[in-house]
Formats: structure tokens, sequence, C-alpha cells
């Protein structure tokens, strides 16, 4: 297996025309006419920013992160995005096949009542890990 750091980070790391922002959080993704991603938006520090690219914009959000910001930025099931008053540029099937890994403790909760998680909590009593199977 190979991290994005690893297939993409480091290739160019020491480049003038390469940069790692820390603390941002991309809004959405700024697609061409042409349907081709050339920007994103991003947040950092209370201030937004938009950036374009010259060739690509590699998306490596996560399982969860990456359809996400992919819906949010107008590529999806044309339906639901309809539904959510996104402007659609592409219908797709994002997200309709995600997985996460097995066996990395993921927790599966409904967003409608705070949670908290404790993993502690879990292995200090082995009867508590029978809640989580």
């Amino acid at each position: 297996r190979v991290s994005t750091a690893k297939a993409f980070v480091r290739p160019v790391l020491g480049k003038p025309n390469f940069k790692v922002v820390t603390q941002a959080l991309v809004e959405r993704l700024l697609i061409s006419s042409k349907n081709h991603a050339e920007g994103v938006i991003f947040e950092r520090h209370g201030k937004k920013y938009t950036i374009f690219s010259r060739k690509e914009v590699i998306v490596s959000s996560g399982v969860v992160g990456s359809p996400k910001l992919l819906m949010i930025s107008g590529i999806g099931p044309a339906h639901h995005l309809k539904s959510l008053g996104i402007k659609v540029k592409a219908d797709l099937p994002v997200g309709q096949f995600m997985q996460g890994h097995v066996g990395t403790g993921e927790i599966v909760f409904l967003p409608d009542k705070p949670v908290s998680f404790n993993p502690i909590r879990l292995f200090s009593n082995p009867l508590n890990i029978l809640a989580y199977l």
C-alpha cells in the first residue's frame, strides 16, 4: 500500500511550485466549464482562499471526506444534489460503493444526539466490546 504522502507529496516536496498548507479546510472544488477540477476554495484561520492548479487537483480526503467534497462541488448523483440545492456539474455515482476498512474500529452513529467515545472505556470492561459486535 502507498499513502498519499508517499505517492504525491514526497516526490515534489522540495519544488518551488509546491506548498503544503496545514490547518486548512477545503470547502469545494472549482470545476471548469469542461468539467475539470481547476482549483479549490479553502478556509484557514477564518480567512477564505481561492487557489488554481495548472495541471490537476488531487482529492484525498478519505472514505467519507472525498465523496463529501465531490458532492458539495456538484459531482455526484444528480437527483441527490438537486434535492440539496447543489448545482449539478457531473451526474456520477459518487459515494454509492463507499466502504471503510474492516477492523479499524470505525463507529457508526446517527448525528441526532451528541456522541462521545472513549476507547479506554471499551477495554476497561470486556463486556463493553459486545456492544460493538
